[in-house]
């Protein structure tokens, strides 16, 4: 079972999504049997799931055992700057890097552990990584 959990009203619903997503979105989650339930308050993660209080005052406890905590987005570079005095390489993907769907996150990271593969074993690298207009970095120290 899937279900989206959204402190919003029903109307903000994939509201941060951009407009070319969200109806694809919205009837892909409705096609696949997602849950839906908003205008929700947040108690706490435990190895049980994830406990609510609903929109009607009833608190109850979703089993999950997966949990995806997806915020506002927007870029948050403070982490992985602070981390390039530290180490010689950072690899900053999703929010860390440019504001964006957690897809293209998912994507940058596969690339970033491919980079790092290679590296690992000796092989070339492929440098700056342009792909569907979005842009990879990463600096060697």
């Amino acid at each position: 079972m899937k279900t989206l959990v959204d402190e919003d009203p029903e109307e903000n619903l994939a509201l941060n999504l951009p407009d070319f997503i969200k109806p694809g979105a919205i009837i892909y989650c409705q096609a696949h049997g997602v849950t839906t339930l908003m205008n929700v308050k947040y108690h706490e993660i435990t190895a049980k799931g994830l406990t609510i209080t609903s929109s009607y005052g009833v608190e109850k406890t979703i089993k999950a055992d997966s949990i995806i905590c997806a915020l506002l987005s927007s870029e948050n570079t403070g982490f992985t700057d602070s981390l390039k005095e530290k180490v010689t390489e950072v690899y900053a993907v999703g929010d860390c890097s440019k504001s964006g769907v957690i897809v293209a996150a998912i994507e940058a990271g596969n690339i970033v552990a491919r980079i790092a593969y290679r590296k690992e074993c000796g092989m070339s690298t492929l440098g700056n990584f342009k792909h569907k207009s979005r842009e990879l970095l990463y600096r060697n120290g």
